[in-house]
């Protein structure tokens, strides 16, 4: 079989195709990785330091309460009833409250690009 540019393109593409995938599956290790290591981290910082919670509820109160004034917006509701919005898609989904936010937040400012975009 003679090989052709279209079978060189083809396997070009194949082989571009099984890389991009790897690439792919080697960044989400990292990620989970990294994930792991400040878990981890985080961890072991509230065992040594007794502030530590404190200090960790300071660095997500404010996308919790972003998360709160974005779900007041949409469901015209109080504050306390967003953020039992919150903790209940929380439990339904077994997703920490802070990271469930987070999504939250993301999905209202990629939404809000597009519409002015």
């Amino acid at each position: 079989m003679p090989i052709t540019a279209e079978h060189d393109l083809e396997s070009l593409r194949s082989r571009a195709a099984a890389a991009w995938e790897h690439a792919q599956a080697a960044i989400a290790r990292q990620e989970a990785l990294a994930a792991a290591r400040r878990q981890v981290v985080a961890q072991e910082l509230m065992s040594v330091w007794p502030f530590a919670r404190i200090y960790a509820r300071s660095l997500t109160m404010p996308v919790i309460e972003q998360a709160k004034g974005i779900m007041m917006a949409q469901t015209q509701c109080g504050p306390d009833e967003a953020f039992d919005l919150l903790r209940q898609a929380s439990q339904r989904s077994n997703v920490p409250v802070r990271e469930l936010a987070a999504r939250v937040v993301r999905g209202a400012q990629a939404s809000s690009l597009r519409r002015s975009g």
